[in-house]
């Protein structure tokens, strides 16, 4: 028992020495007091035992304190470890997160820029889409046709390819816009337009070239008679009434035609030429078609700079007569 209490009780040192002592030293010291030589040995016997017990209580003693004190610091570190790792997972959710708003804060901004580049895409098609065309007829305008005009020569390869250029001007469009209103005037140009598609195959262009005149080129004519063939094929398309709400009109054209290179080297030459010839024909009245004559540049030149004049005079005397 008293071997025993020194690992037992080995945590409270005193208590330890205490419970081996009681159990080692009376009896011990009653033996030495005892005759005879074997039991004055168990009493020294008992005695030395004691001596060991103790010492070996105060190894055991330091041994389980250490074993506790490591035991509770293992503990400690065991708790600071979960403490940690709870810590840890706390902040990995966190880091998740934030990675998780972030890429749909990214994937949110990528849509975003990528829609705006699509509506900036849109926005330059419809700008280039307005710059060079005619925005009530859809057909090319002025820029548009002149630059088309300008490169057709060249897209046969061959730089001298003949063009025809027609001048379409529908005859008394004005009573149209007076009479019925230009929501009306409107309608019946924008019909003219898709009559006019219609009888035009690729690579021929057709531009609205302001008001209610229209300029039509074709590649490769270089035959009057080929060109006045076409301008009847787009004067008989016209002529079938046109339908509109306020009612039925019918429109008639004078068509002025001029060559590349014969009556010019460049858009603003040709159509010039062949809005001479337009106008020629108007002021004839026999023909609804004419073919550019050269000697019709300078006569028509100064009948229409002398009206420009005449208009200008009027405009300035009826200015003066109000003042």
């Amino acid at each position: 028992m008293a071997g025993g209490s020194a690992t037992v009780l080995a945590p409270s040192k005193s208590l330890s020495l205490f419970f081996c002592a009681f159990l080692v030293l009376p009896t011990s010291i009653r033996f030495l007091f005892l005759p005879g030589g074997a039991s004055i040995f168990l009493g020294i016997l008992g005695c030395a035992f004691f001596l060991v017990m103790f010492a070996s209580s105060r190894v055991a003693h330091r041994a389980t304190m250490t074993a506790v004190r490591l035991s509770r610091t293992n503990e400690a570190l065991v708790v600071k470890m979960k403490e940690a790792n709870l810590e840890l997972k706390a902040a990995r959710e966190a880091l998740r997160e934030s990675n998780q708003s972030l890429e749909l804060r990214i994937e949110a901004r990528t849509a975003d820029l990528e829609m705006e580049m699509r509506k900036k895409e849109h926005y330059a098609k419809e700008l280039a889409y307005l710059a060079s065309t005619d925005s009530l007829t859809g057909l090319c305008n002025r820029g548009t046709f002149s630059k088309r005009l300008r490169e057709l020569p060249l897209r046969s390869g061959c730089a001298g390819q003949p063009v025809a250029v027609l001048f379409v001007d529908l005859d008394k469009f004005k009573e149209v816009n007076d009479v019925m209103g230009h929501p009306a005037g409107d309608l019946v140009l924008q019909a003219v337009a898709q009559r006019l598609m219609r009888c035009l195959t690729a690579p021929a262009e057709l531009a609205r070239w302001g008001g209610d005149e229209f300029v039509v080129a074709f590649p490769g004519i270089d035959k009057a008679e080929t060109a006045v063939a076409l301008a009847t094929v787009l004067n008989e398309s016209l002529k079938d009434p046109i339908d509109i709400e306020l009612g039925v009109v019918r429109i008639d054209v004078t068509i002025g035609i001029a060559f590349f290179p014969t009556h010019g080297r460049t858009p603003e030459e040709l159509i010039h030429a062949a809005d001479l010839a337009m106008y020629a024909s108007k002021e004839e009245k026999r023909s609804k078609i004419r073919v550019f004559d050269p000697s019709l540049s300078q006569r028509l030149t100064e009948r229409r700079l002398l009206e420009r004049a005449l208009r200008v005079a009027v405009g300035t005397g009826a200015e003066h007569v109000k003042h």
